[in-house]
C-alpha cells in the first residue's frame, strides 16, 4: 500500500513540475492533477495487462523500451478523460512518463534492493 501512494505521489509530482517546466503542459488547478493521477491510476489497472498482452513482440523485440510507450499512452488516455489538465501531445506526454519511470526506479526500486537479508 505503501508503493502505491508512493508511485501516486510520484507521478503527481512529475506532472504538476512539466507544468511548469513545459509551456505546452497547461494545468488549470492542482486538484486537476489528482484528479488525472487517480484516472490513470483505475485505467491503469483496466487497460495496462491488455496493452501489454497485445504489445509484447514488440516489447520483446525493443527490448522493454514498448513499455514506456504502452505507459505513455495510458496518460494521454487519462489526460484525454480529464478537463483541468492538457499534456500538450505524444512528446510531452512521453517525457512525463519517462521522467515518472525514472523518479519510480530512484525512489522505489533501487532502496528494495539495498534491504540487508539475515
Amino acid at each position: 500500500m505503501k508503493k502505491i501512494g508512493l508511485r501516486l505521489l510520484i507521478m503527481f509530482v512529475a506532472i504538476y513540475g512539466a507544468g511548469y517546466l513545459l509551456p505546452s503542459v497547461e494545468i488549470s488547478h492542482s486538484i486537476a492533477v489528482v484528479y488525472l493521477v487517480i484516472s490513470v491510476f483505475l485505467v491503469g489497472l483496466i487497460l495496462k495487462p491488455i496493452m501489454m498482452t497485445l504489445g509484447l513482440p514488440l516489447s520483446v523485440l525493443t527490448l522493454g523500451l514498448f513499455v514506456v510507450v504502452i505507459n505513455t499512452w495510458i496518460l494521454m488516455i487519462g489526460d484525454l478523460m480529464i478537463k483541468g489538465v492538457n499534456l500538450g501531445g505524444f512528446l510531452n506526454t512521453f517525457l512525463i512518463t519517462f521522467v515518472v519511470a525514472l523518479l519510480k526506479m530512484i525512489l522505489v526500486d533501487l532502496p528494495e534492493g539495498h534491504k540487508e537479508t539475515a
